[in-house]
């Protein structure tokens, strides 16, 4: 490999690692008192489309207080993971050809193909505990007229 292959490498990976920084999505029910706190690992196939794995929240008859759902460095650990394994299994898919370069594709297609195929997310919430004390939703009547607030942030 050149070294202006491998500078173009390098910068594609950068490039990349900078893209895939770690989400968090929350909503919360304003003029409700927050009970326990529960953590849950979905998963999902088909880029995110289609969830595998059993809802979480089933702890809260009454309701969510707040619900969160983000892709976590962990959860960003564990789809490198398995892209790192369907590329390996890409490359061995391909071993018996003579062109380095179809190998390469393969593992490529391979290592896009499984984080496609299966993909984690955390999932936190709590549920709702009772009304609010008197006074306390009314910061939020004004703003959400008892829709839940939303606020999506993104961190790198």
């Amino acid at each position: 490999m050149s070294s202006k292959q491998w500078s173009a490498s390098v910068l594609a990976l950068v490039v990349l690692l900078g893209q895939s920084g770690c989400y968090t999505t929350r909503v919360v029910a304003p003029g409700v008192t927050e009970g326990q706190d529960f953590e849950d690992r979905q998963w999902f196939t088909l880029g995110g489309l289609v969830r595998i794995s059993d809802p979480g929240g089933r702890q809260c008859p009454g309701g969510y207080a707040r619900a969160e759902s983000e892709l976590s460095f962990v959860d960003f650990l564990i789809s490198a993971g398995v892209a790192l394994g369907g590329g390996l299994l890409g490359a061995v898919a391909c071993a018996g050809r003579p062109d380095s370069q179809a190998i390469a594709a393969c593992a490529t297609f391979g290592s896009s193909l499984a984080p496609f195929l299966i993909s984690p997310r955390t999932a936190r919430f709590a549920c709702i505990a009772g009304p609010a004390k008197a006074g306390a939703a009314k910061e939020h009547d004004v703003e959400s007229r008892g829709a839940p607030d939303v606020a999506a942030t993104r961190t790198p």
